[in-house]
C-alpha cells in the first residue's frame, strides 16, 4: 500500500468507547508514543492515579465543541482551562511522562576507526542481526495536496549532507525504528568543525532491550577502539524532549519562553480559503534554527503526512481527540557551547523558562483579535498587535521607551536597533497582560521524570544496569 493512499480510518488510533475509561486509553497511548515506558508501570498508574470526574466532564465538552467549530465562548474556554491546568499541575494523573523524541550526536574517530566503520556500516554487509539500508533523503519543499509546504526537516538534511554517506541501521526481526549513521566529512577537514561520525535516532521508538541490543552489537563489532569512551566524549548536537497534552485544541494553549522575542506559526493548510478550520496548527517560541519550544497538532500532522508510526486517540464518536505535542528542541552547538553525551541527564528541563497561560485570556480580546489569535496563535497575534509603535507609546513611559545601550565584544558601544526594541517591548507588554492568567506547573515532577529517562537511555547505550 502506497503511503499517500492511506485513509484516515486506516491510520493507527486507540478507541475510547466511553470517557469514564479515559485512564486506560491514556495508558495505551503513552505506551505507543514512548516504547521506553514500562507497560506494568503504566497500568498501575492508570489505576492508582486517575483523572478526576469533573476533568473528564471538561474533556467530553471540549471534545464535542471542538468538532462543532470550537469558538472562544467563555464556557468552552473554561473547560479547556481545566484540562490544561490539570495536566500541567497534576501530570501523574495523565501519565504525562516527558518523551525523548530525538537525539543526535557526533563522535571522533581515527582514520583506522573510520575505515572499519565504513566496512561495517555498508549496505552490502550481511550482518546476522543488523540490516544496513541506504538512507533516502526527504525532498526539500515537498507540497501537500492542499498546496502548503510540509515540514521537510531541512536542518537534519543539511547536517547529513556534510557527510559522504548516511545509512539506516535496523535490528533484524524487530518492530522498532531505525538509527541513522553518517560517516566521513566532505571537504577540508580543518575547515569543517563537525566530527567524522554522526548518530541520529528517536529513543522513544525503541524498547529498552532493543536500544541496548543495538548499541551492544556495534560495541561487539570492535569498530571503535573503546566504544564507551568514544560515546562519553560524543558532542550532543540536538535533544528533543516532548509531552503530549490531551483533549485541548492547539490555539487554546498559550505559552511563552524566557526572553525569546521571535514567535512564528503555521495555520492549517487551506485556511486562507476555508474559514471552517481557522485553527493554528504549529507555533514556535524562539527561532526554529536555534534552541526553541514548539507546539503542534499531532492529529493534523498524522493525517497530512499519513504517519503510520504515530498513534492518536478517538473518542466515543469515532472522532480524534485533540492532541498537542509540546517539544523543547535543544541545540547546544548553535549557542557555541559543547554538551557531552555523558552529561545527557543534565539537559535543560522541558519547561525551563517556559510559562503557560489560561485560554481564558481570550476573553480580553475583541472579536477580530480572537479570530486572528485562533488562526495564528495567541502569542504571535499579540506580538504583531503590540509591535505598533503608537500602542507601545500608550503603554510604556518615556524612560521605558528609550533604546538600550550595550557593548560589543571589542568594547564598541552599540545602540539597540529599533526593530529589536519593538519586539522586546511587545513581548514585555504581552507578558504584563498575561500575568493574571499564568498557570502553575509541577516543575519538580517533570524534572525528576526527565532526568530519570535521560539516565535510562544513557545506561542502555552504555550497557549498564538501570537502577
Amino acid at each position: 500500500m502506497k503511503q499517500q493512499n492511506i485513509e484516515r480510518k486506516q491510520l493507527p488510533a486507540i478507541q475510547c468507547e466511553d470517557f469514564t475509561y479515559i485512564n486506560e486509553s491514556i495508558a495505551k497511548y503513552r505506551k505507543e508514543s514512548n516504547k521506553l515506558l514500562s507497560v506494568n508501570m503504566l497500568n498501575r498508574a492508570s489505576i492508582k492515579h486517575c483523572v478526576q470526574p469533573h476533568i473528564i466532564n471538561a474533556l467530553a465538552i471540549s471534545h464535542e465543541r471542538s468538532h462543532q467549530n470550537a469558538s472562544t465562548n467563555p464556557h468552552y474556554l473554561t473547560q479547556n482551562h481545566l484540562l490544561i491546568a490539570d495536566q500541567l499541575n497534576n501530570p501523574v494523573n495523565w501519565q504525562l511522562y516527558p518523551t525523548v523524541d530525538g537525539l543526535s550526536f557526533t563522535l571522533d574517530a581515527s582514520d583506522t576507526e573510520l575505515k572499519r566503520l565504513e566496512r561495517f556500516f555498508n549496505v552490502k554487509n550481511k550482518h546476522p542481526k543488523l540490516k544496513m539500508k541506504k538512507d533516502v533523503k526527504s525532498k526539500k519543499g515537498k507540497k501537500s495536496e492542499k498546496g502548503s509546504v510540509m515540514l521537510s526537516y531541512e536542518e537534519e538534511i543539511k547536517e547529513r549532507n556534510l557527510y559522504k554517506k548516511t545509512v539506516q541501521v535496523h535490528l533484524r526481526k524487530e518492530d522498532c525504528e531505525h538509527m541513522r549513521v553518517s560517516l566521513g566529512l566532505k571537504g577540508d577537514k580543518k575547515k569543517n568543525k563537525m566530527r567524522p561520525v554522526r548518530f541520529s535516532f528517536n529513543p522513544a521508538r525503541f524498547k529498552g532491550k532493543q536500544l541496548r541490543k543495538l548499541f551492544q552489537l556495534i560495541r561487539e563489532a570492535d569498530v571503535f577502539n573503546d566504544f564507551n569512551k568514544t560515546l562519553s566524549d560524543a558532542n550532543v548536537t540536538r535533544v528533543d524532549i516532548a509531552i503530549d497534552l490531551i483533549g485541548v485544541p492547539t490555539p487554546m494553549i498559550i505559552a511563552t519562553q524566557g526572553t525569546a522575542v521571535h514567535y512564528s506559526s503555521h495555520p492549517k493548510p487551506g485556511t486562507e480559503e476555508n474559514d471552517e478550520k481557522p485553527f493554528v496548527e504549529t507555533m514556535y517560541s524562539g527561532a526554529p534554527k536555534k534552541s526553541h519550544f514548539t507546539l503542534y497538532s499531532k492529529v493534523d500532522k498524522q493525517e497530512q503526512r499519513k504517519q503510520t508510526h504515530v498513534v492518536i486517540i478517538k473518542g466515543p464518536d469515532e472522532k480524534p481527540l485533540s492532541l498537542v505535542r509540546g517539544e523543547r528542541v535543544y541545540k547546544p552547538q548553535h549557542s557555541g557551547s559543547k554538551f557531552k553525551l555523558k552529561d545527557l541527564e543534565k539537559a535543560p528541563s522541558l519547561f525551563k523558562s517556559l510559562k503557560f497561560y489560561s485560554p481564558l485570556a481570550y476573553c480580553r480580546l475583541d472579536e477580530d483579535d480572537k479570530g486572528y489569535a485562533l488562526k495564528f496563535g495567541y502569542p504571535l497575534s499579540q506580538m504583531v498587535k503590540n509591535s505598533d509603535w503608537s500602542e507601545l507609546s500608550k503603554f510604556f513611559s518615556k524612560k521605558e521607551l528609550e533604546l538600550k545601550k550595550r557593548t560589543a565584544p571589542d568594547g564598541t558601544p552599540l545602540l539597540e536597533k529599533r526593530e529589536s526594541q519593538e519586539r522586546r517591548l511587545a513581548k514585555k507588554k504581552m507578558l504584563k497582560e498575561l500575568t493574571p492568567f499564568e498557570l502553575p506547573i509541577n516543575h519538580e515532577w517533570f524534572e525528576e521524570k526527565q532526568r530519570k529517562f535521560l539516565k535510562k537511555i544513557l545506561e542502555l547505550m552504555f550497557n549498564k544496569d538501570h537502577g
